[in-house]
């Protein structure tokens, strides 16, 4: 949860008190809860959200909601709480091992990275007998599958996930946060500008297979031209014009001499 989201909740849990703060006082919870830039168009959009038409409870009723959405951001409270502790513990606790030194010597894992692969992996230097071993532990090396002619190649799914899921954040931290790898990135960390995607073919129509050789169309009954529509209009599309498209001479190409043809 955000801060000001925090601050703003203890501030009018309930939403009729929420609909009576001022601009004033919206302007000074963001500000005590560290926000500092946007204040007054954020201030805005709060109080036009809060005095918004919506559908209400009785007022005992948002009395009671609102005592126990206030208990809510204290529970998150001293779960963060306890979690900075455990990092802290997490961190001195792993400071004090002599691999320490060796782990944090790789671009990206800290402190709490370094722990979970100190843990997962252990001090032992004769549990994996090379680096294929420790590899497939953690996930990172493929499975190769051959039968016959058919060979396949997939990931791995019988691994450590705790060790594959710390291998991720070692993965991004090096690339974001350590100077080590920052050479393999783009100049400047400059980021790459959007790829256009090209335009998507527009699907063409079904082509009538009219030009095919040896083809012969054939016109349901329900489909034909009546015959007082081709006398009353000379040039309409006739079953003869149709036929000229698939190589039936023309009556009128039949009767031109041939020089002409």
């Amino acid at each position: 949860m955000r801060p000001e989201a925090r601050a703003v909740l203890a501030a009018a849990p309930a939403p009729a008190g929420a609909a009576a703060l001022t601009m004033a006082q919206l302007r000074a919870t963001l500000r005590k809860a560290g926000r500092s830039r946007g204040i007054d168009t954020e201030a805005a959009r709060l109080r036009e959200a809060f005095r918004a038409e919506q559908m209400r409870q009785l007022p005992l009723v948002e009395q009671a909601m609102g005592r126990q959405a206030l208990a809510l951001p204290g529970q998150l409270d001293a779960a963060c709480a306890a979690a900075d502790d455990l990092e802290q513990a997490a961190a001195e606790s792993f400071n004090l091992h002599p691999d320490a030194g060796i782990i944090t010597s790789f671009p990206g894992p800290g402190a709490l990275a370094g722990a979970r692969v100190l843990a997962e992996t252990g001090d032992d230097r004769s549990r994996f007998q090379h680096a294929k071993g420790l590899k497939a532990h953690a996930g990172a090396a493929p499975v190769t599958r051959a039968s016959g002619k058919t060979r396949s190649v997939t990931r791995r799914k019988v691994k450590n996930n705790r060790l594959a899921a710390v291998g991720y954040i070692w993965a991004f931290s090096a690339l974001t946060a350590s100077p080590g790898p920052r050479p393999l990135r783009p100049p400047q960390d400059r980021r790459r500008p959007p790829r256009r995607r090209p335009a998507q073919p527009v699907r063409p129509p079904p082509r009538l297979p009219l030009a095919l050789p040896g083809h012969r169309l054939r016109i349901r009954r329900s489909d034909r031209i009546p015959r007082r529509h081709q006398e009353s209009h000379p040039g309409s599309l006739t079953l003869n014009r149709i036929g000229c498209l698939n190589g039936a001479p023309h009556p009128a190409a039949r009767d031109a001499p041939a020089s002409r043809r």
